[in-house]
């Protein structure tokens, strides 16, 4: 009888361990990212282990641009991602696809005059020769860019239309951010926008100059999407947002930002030396995600502009409202 008791308190302790485990095991988001720290707090949530205590964990994974995710973030193949909103997804927001904009992440600063994480640049040889004065001299002269219709076109056009230039007034060359650095070293393209850590990163090293230090102030930048399978858990949603809000929120300083523990952070997901790290420019990161709305609307006016797009596809088509924070 003894024995029996015995193995019968065995058995309760081991199904309790197991059910324990099994309720710990963390719900796993195939997550997409650009690797710019325009997406720092994602990088902060994952490594201070707020996701984690959420019961997620985001299984980090790299593109281009969001031309890269829109659909598979809409068939299931990707949970989330952490990108600029451009053309694909307004095409795809307009065709009904399950993908929506749950949060902002990042933002340019609000002062034109600060050097900003991400200036138009000019190779430094161009400058230097007097080539290259101002950005109307880049007129007729090579631009790369990461992907179509994305930020970087955006704040360039939009500069540009400031000085009386249309778009393109330049001819662009679409390619990597990293690969762009290594272009404008060897002379292959003129001019860029870079985000940090590249950025800073480029000029240096002497490649890039900044011809406009601060495109476009005050831009909504970084935005965070979910894919089908997030929208239909709102339970996961709503616990990654949580994560994600309480990180975002521990950025609202520069001191806050540059603390030797993050830069490790930083440098591990951006491939970029922490002590260039440590000389950049840092975008501003909404508190508790708010999204810019009035920003995402004229990025999308752009786009039509530039027949990217063909109709303005309305805003609660673009955004979760169950989720999102806007302003």
């Amino acid at each position: 009888m003894v024995l029996k008791k015995l193995i019968a308190l065995f058995a309760l302790i081991v199904g309790a361990g197991s059910a324990s485990t099994f309720a710990q095991t963390p719900k796993v988001l195939k997550t997409a990212y650009v690797p710019s720290l325009s997406f720092a707090p994602a990088f902060l949530a994952a490594e201070k282990g707020y996701l984690e205590r959420e019961g997620v964990q985001l299984e980090f994974q790299t593109v281009q641009g969001a031309a890269d995710v829109v659909s598979l973030l809409a068939t299931g193949q990707l949970d989330l991602a952490l990108v600029n909103v451009g053309a694909t997804f307004f095409n795809g927001a307009a065709r009904g696809f399950d993908t929506k904009i749950v949060g902002g992440i990042s933002a340019y600063p609000v002062d034109p005059e600060t050097r900003g994480p991400a200036p138009i640049l000019a190779r430094k040889a161009l400058v230097d020769s007097g080539a290259v004065k101002a950005l109307v001299d880049l007129k007729g002269r090579s631009f790369a860019s990461n992907a179509p219709g994305g930020i970087v076109e955006y704040s360039l056009a939009r500069e540009m239309q400031k000085v009386g230039l249309p778009f393109p007034a330049v001819k662009i060359e679409r390619m990597a951010f990293p690969s762009i650095v290594i272009a404008m070293a060897n002379g292959a393209v003129d001019s860029a926008v870079l985000p940090e850590p590249l950025a800073t990163s480029a000029i240096s090293k002497g490649i890039g100059v900044p011809i406009v230090r601060n495109p476009v102030p005050g831009t909504l930048v970084g935005s965070v999407l979910f894919g089908k399978a997030v929208l239909a858990d709102p339970n996961t949603g709503a616990a990654t947002l949580r994560a994600l809000r309480l990180a975002v929120n521990e950025l609202q300083s520069d001191a806050q930002f540059f603390t030797a523990s993050n830069l490790a952070i930083w440098s591990k997901y951006t491939k970029v030396p922490t002590a260039t790290i440590a000389m950049i420019s840092t975008y501003a990161f909404p508190r508790d995600l708010v999204l810019d709305t009035k920003s995402l609307m004229d990025q999308q006016k752009y786009l039509i502009e530039i027949g990217l797009i063909k109709t303005e596809v309305p805003l609660d088509k673009l955004v979760d409202r169950r989720f999102v924070v806007t302003r």
